[in-house]
């Protein structure tokens, strides 16, 4: 299991992992799970993060935001 920064952990929960993490079982913590929860949904925020989720879809961020929230506790 390879625990993931707020970049990787963005990018499985897209579906996007780089190729030589695709087959692996990955996870994080609470607080980067917190962190970018927040990064994502203020208005306010100017980083990576935020420049990402708003190329998504309206549809695609709110699922987004969904599993952010209540993410699967086995990625934790």
């Amino acid at each position: 299991m390879i625990v993931v920064d707020d970049y990787l952990a963005l990018a499985a929960i897209a579906g996007q992992l780089p190729p030589a993490l695709a087959e692996q079982s990955i996870a994080t913590t609470y607080g980067r799970i917190y962190r970018l929860l927040r990064a994502i949904t203020n208005s306010q925020t100017s980083g990576q993060l935020t420049a990402q989720f708003r190329l998504l879809s309206e549809g695609r961020r709110d699922a987004l935001i969904e599993v952010i929230a209540d993410p699967p506790p086995s990625v934790l």
